[in-house]
């Protein structure tokens, strides 16, 4: 299938190859963030694919849980070139693995997500819904003290939200308040309960 300059022509997934006109064809796809991190930025083929300060990932359609976010957060990343750890021992930069994990769970435990991304190619915001349980958050999966006597369940009482994009936006809050058993809406000066 061949297609030509201005046509508008909307392409199916699948395993055709396409020819394009010589003339250069601009392409715009609109991948779903799961796709594109599984499928695309994962595959031995991305290098192929030509981006420039345009390209965008809009907003997810797909939830997301707080014990996976916890989860991606541990797993071991090698330092590779350009971001390599200096040995103290051989005084000298090297590629190693370095794990992120909580060696003593605080009394109040704060987390704040990247909402954020960026990349040499592109900005966006991320507006993935993240799910997360009220009461009794488990962390103790990754908590890497051998003596683990410590308090790794947390209920949640406070979040902080943004709304907007990039180049701005607002901030507000909810609350619990654990005398009155209620949450509240903090926003700017006005404060308003809700069930």
């Amino acid at each position: 299938k061949t297609i030509r300059e201005n046509q508008g022509t909307e392409i199916q997934f699948n395993n055709e190859q396409i020819e394009f006109s010589e003339n250069g064809t601009l392409i715009a796809i609109d991948w779903t963030l799961e796709y594109l991190e599984n499928e695309i930025l994962n595959s031995t083929n991305f290098n192929r694919i030509e981006k420039n300060d345009t390209t965008e990932i809009k907003e997810s359609t797909f939830n997301i849980n707080l014990q996976s976010c916890l989860t991606k957060f541990t797993i071991p990343e090698i330092l590779t070139q350009g971001n390599e750890w200096y040995c103290p021992k051989c005084k000298d930069f090297c590629c190693a693995e370095k794990t992120m994990s909580i060696w003593k769970p605080p009394k109040i435990l704060i987390i704040q997500l990247k909402r954020f991304q960026f990349s040499r190619m592109y900005r966006s915001k991320i507006g993935s819904f993240v799910d997360f349980p009220l009461e009794d958050l488990d962390i103790s999966q990754f908590v890497s003290n051998p003596k683990k006597h410590h308090k790794c369940k947390y209920d949640l009482f406070a979040i902080g939200n943004h709304d907007g994009s990039l180049g701005g936006g607002h901030y507000y809050a909810y609350a619990k308040h654990f005398e009155l058993n209620k949450w509240f809406e903090l926003n700017d000066s006005s404060c308003s309960s809700f069930s």
